[in-house]
């Protein structure tokens, strides 16, 4: 471990969250290991990463900021990362994720399988709320990680392993895919402009009331905390990767003013945006 490397670790019976923020490193007679089982996002993004593969070799890969890695049945060396990096890894349990799997059919796809490069807005949400409760950034008990973890897994083991969605009620169902890709797709675009229930509602075709229940039944979070993760992720991502001034960034993403978006920065990842850049020069 760097002694410039932060690591934070929340562990309870049924899952281990582990948050690393660090410099670039390569890994000498220390092997660097992620879970088997474990689902990843990396937040920075990286080229040229350098991993061991099962059969003793070495492979590298590019993985784009913000997409999603699954970690298969076999653990999976790091042996270089060549900038600075921060990345959320979640693992189940082996009794949560036989749970979890069962209830969805995909028994033999328990232990995930190794991908890489997989974008995914609800599992990113879920994951960034995960790491925002093991860094301390946002109160968090066990049993508000232990549900965001089952929604996580049920939500990689249906789109990624044709796991069978559990049945709900008609009152009870969320927005399908169809309307919530286009609610997605609508949030991205207009991100620097004012957006109320009414108008993501008429994206959907639905009512405001039934579209904001529907919304949080599909994703796990209301419209407002979405919309609120994703300002703040597309923030993030232009104070690492541009030049622009502070106060460009905060009008570009939604913020209201300035003052606004540097407390809410802070609140939400642990340190003001012209910090997050420096950390990376």
């Amino acid at each position: 471990m760097s002694v410039d490397e932060q690591i934070s670790i929340l562990s309870a019976i049924g899952f281990r969250i582990v948050h690393v923020r660090g410099p670039a490193w390569e890994s000498v007679g220390e092997l660097r290991r992620a879970n088997a089982g474990s689902i990843a996002i990396g937040y920075n993004g990286q080229r040229n990463v350098a991993m061991e593969t099962p059969n003793g070799g070495v492979t590298t890969r590019n993985l784009p900021a913000g997409s999603i890695r699954l970690n298969g049945p076999a653990p999976t060396q790091w042996l270089r990362v060549n900038s600075p990096a921060e990345m959320v890894e979640i693992t189940a349990s082996p009794a949560l994720k036989a749970n979890i799997a069962e209830s969805l059919a995909v028994e033999r796809h328990r232990d995930l399988a190794d991908a890489f490069g997989w974008e995914d807005p609800i599992v990113w949400c879920f994951a960034t709320r995960l790491r925002q409760a093991a860094t301390g950034l946002a109160p968090a008990n066990e049993l508000y990680c232990d549900t965001l973890v089952r929604k996580l897994y049920e939500r990689v083991y249906i789109e990624q392993f044709g796991g069978r969605p559990i049945e709900r009620p008609r009152s009870e169902s969320g927005l399908d895919e169809r309307r919530l890709g286009r609610v997605f797709d609508y949030i991205e675009a207009h991100l620097a402009k004012p957006m109320t229930i009414s108008d993501l509602a008429a994206v959907a075709a639905y009512s405001p009331f039934h579209f904001a229940r529907a919304f949080k039944v599909a994703v796990g979070f209301p419209p407002h905390a979405y919309l609120a993760v994703r300002r703040l992720e597309a923030a993030r991502r232009l104070a690492l990767r541009s030049h622009l001034p502070i106060e460009q960034i905060a009008e570009n993403t939604g913020f209201i003013n300035v003052s606004h978006f540097r407390r809410r920065f802070r609140r939400e990842l642990g340190m003001l945006p012209s910090q997050m850049r420096r950390s990376v020069t």
